[in-house]
């Protein structure tokens, strides 16, 4: 991506080519006391205007100049939000600039002239638009001349678009007589601003409108898809960013640039995640032309990471690996005696508070008299942040293990976290929901398989989260565990808005493996590129043709049978088999991954299979490794999840 400096063909030309419209104002008189009457003929009197910052807020400046006492006004006050104040004609005379008043329009600015982020968007396009109405309207250059008071004797005589502060210049006979003045100060962008009133003039294609911004997280990066109206005339396009609002304006530091020839509908990929941008799109042709500008900034959510939670054995911990496969860092929750006793972690993520990044929620093994607790790692930084627990003590002293979903159920931008159990067969098939950050995690309700015989018989519940619907709001998929001759089943329940009702059962079309096991290990996420998410479903213990998952299609498709992903290790599927899903874009070439961690195989385990889309066939990508030898040589099972965690 270069920059773009304009050239030759946006100079002014001493005929314009097309009338300026006079900019919207609100009349808000100055107190007659702060003006002289004159009545004069503004064209034939009038060659300059003299450009402040009024040293204080919008509403303070217009009320400052209504007060009888200020003996100070200027024709003209403008918002940082764009805004215009008229407060004295133009054929009047306003009080903003000594000696320079007989022949000058004062124009007064929001804001600090000491303030590097002052110039806002919106600012200069209002105070661009006026100044381009009075050039032409009076026949005003619009130009920015050189020099001061120091440089011209003492007392300034230029005229154009003039700042204060060469009128009355530090060290100048006119600042020791009426004070020394800097504004509009070191960072007005004076070169581009005079370009912008330039082009207004020149009848350069004008700005495109409704600008839109959607960003999202593309492996170790973000992208974002960028759209416009187009501009009537223009003959081309380009899209500018800058990680703060005066590196856009000025184009310096942050600044980027891309001309996107005619489209107005392109992708940027590669930029920072978490990280906040301010854009715009310059519409050209040969004359010239002029930005536009969106309602606000916009942010790009957390990088994908693939997560490998440990299993028994594993001392509390997961490890994050980058999109390039590597290990990145240890997540650890510090719980020494459960660490010994048991040591699982199962990962989940999700955008708990809001902010683009997802925490990291991780579910613990069985632990009696002291289970149900669940870890919450921040996104980022993975630094452990708090524990809360299941609310059923009975259930919490039995067995205790915690299996962890994050969604956002009920479409509000934050996600809540969903809870399954493990084998309870005194009272099974529940999963609770608690809510977001924000609501401090608060219990909402409780969720039950309406099965009674198998919540009798086994009752486990693993849940997972997606929009398999497209419309926003995350829905909940529960698998279910071993039950053998009837198992194969996951339902599928509403999002908040739909109370949460059962909306379908699932089951995996294996009759064999239904019959001797019929454990369902869910995942979901987009691996087609639309807007609905599929359902993987893993299996459990399988030794007779193990390592499988099935691909479901999303809701719209009522639920179709897409394919089979299948860890490719023959000796592993037929000593264990079972697999454990997560989906995501991992390594940011647009497609999701389906990551598949596998059960326990003592000397070599640690293994996690990542297989690719349906246009691959689901088939390798490449293989994982926990980063502990001597866990992998113990157990080696691998629990994946999927999330913007950085």
């Amino acid at each position: 991506m270069r920059g773009w400096t304009i050239g030759a063909a946006c100079l002014w030309m001493a005929t314009c080519a097309a009338a300026v419209d006079r900019p919207g104002t609100i009349w808000r008189p100055a107190s007659t006391a702060n003006y002289s009457d004159r009545n004069w003929d503004t064209r034939a009197v009038v060659d300059t205007i003299v450009i402040h910052t009024g040293e204080g807020s919008y509403g303070g400046i217009i009320s400052w100049f209504q007060n009888p006492s200020a003996s100070a006004s200027s024709q003209y006050v403008i918002a940082r939000n764009g805004e215009i104040t008229q407060m004295v004609a133009d054929n009047d005379m306003s009080w903003h600039s000594t000696y320079y008043n007989s022949h000058s329009i004062g124009i007064e600015t929001e804001g600090f002239a000491g303030d590097p982020n002052q110039w806002t968007a919106e600012l200069l396009g209002s105070l661009a638009d006026l100044c381009a109405w009075l050039c032409e309207a009076y026949a005003i250059q619009p130009t920015h001349p050189a020099g001061d008071a120091n440089t011209n004797g003492g007392y300034y005589n230029g005229v154009g678009l003039v700042g204060h502060y060469q009128v009355q210049t530090s060290g100048s006979t006119a600042a020791r007589q009426y004070g020394v003045r800097t504004d509009p100060g070191v960072y007005f962008p004076w070169d581009a601003f005079v370009q912008m009133v330039q082009l207004r003039l020149n009848g350069a294609a004008p700005a495109p409108t409704n600008l839109r911004a959607n960003a999202y997280a593309s492996g170790g990066s973000a992208s974002v898809d960028f759209s416009w109206d187009a501009s009537a005339g223009a003959e081309g396009y380009y899209v500018d960013v800058a990680q703060s609002e005066s590196d856009l304006v000025n184009m310096r530091g942050t600044f980027q640039n891309w001309d996107v020839g005619t489209d107005t509908a392109v992708t940027w990929n590669g930029l920072a995640p978490r990280t906040t941008y301010f854009w715009r799109v310059w519409a050209y042709n040969g004359a010239g032309g002029d930005h536009g500008y969106p309602d606000g900034p916009f942010t790009t959510p957390g990088a994908n990471r693939l997560l490998l939670g440990l299993g028994r054995g594993g001392n509390g911990r997961a490890e994050s690996l980058t999109g390039a496969w590597a290990h990145e860092a240890w997540l650890s929750q510090g719980w020494t005696a459960y660490n010994a006793a048991n040591g699982a972690m199962t990962p989940a993520c999700g955008d708990l508070d809001g902010d683009g990044v997802d925490e990291i929620v991780c579910g613990l093994g069985a632990y009696t008299s002291a289970g149900g607790w669940v870890a919450i790692f921040e996104g980022g930084t993975y630094a452990f942040s708090r524990w809360i627990r299941l609310d059923w003590s009975a259930y919490n002293a039995a067995n205790g293990e915690t299996r962890p979903a994050v969604g956002d159920f009920d479409g509000d931008g934050r996600a809540e976290i969903a809870l399954g159990i493990a084998t309870h067969t005194a009272s099974g098939g529940w999963v609770y929901l608690y809510d977001d950050a924000s609501a401090d995690y608060r219990f909402l309700r409780t969720l039950r398989l309406p099965w009674s015989a198998y919540n009798a018989a086994n009752g486990s519940t693993r849940p997972a989260a997606g929009d398999i619907d497209g419309d926003g709001r995350d829905e909940l998929v529960v698998g279910l565990g071993s039950y053998p001759g009837q198992g194969g089943w996951s339902a599928v329940f509403e999002d908040a808005t739909g109370g949460y009702a059962l909306r379908q059962w699932v089951r995996i079309d294996w009759s064999a493996y239904n019959t001797a096991n019929g454990e369902v290990r869910p995942a979901c996420g987009n691996l087609d590129g639309d807007a609905a998410e599929e359902i993987v479903l893993g299996i459990g213990r399988h030794t007779a043709a193990g390592g499988y998952a099935r691909v479901v299609d999303d809701a719209g498709a009522a639920y179709a049978k897409l394919g089979w992903a299948r860890a490719a290790w023959a000796a592993y599927n037929s000593a264990n088999g079972e697999v454990r899903p997560a989906v995501g874009d991992v390594d940011g070439d647009g497609r999701g991954e389906v990551v598949l961690g596998l059960g326990t195989y003592a000397t070599a385990g640690g293994y996690a299979y990542v297989a690719g889309d349906a246009s691959r066939a689901y088939g390798l990508v490449r293989w994982v490794r926990v980063a502990n030898p001597a866990y992998n040589a113990a157990n080696g099972e691998t629990w994946p999840a999927i999330g913007r965690i950085r």
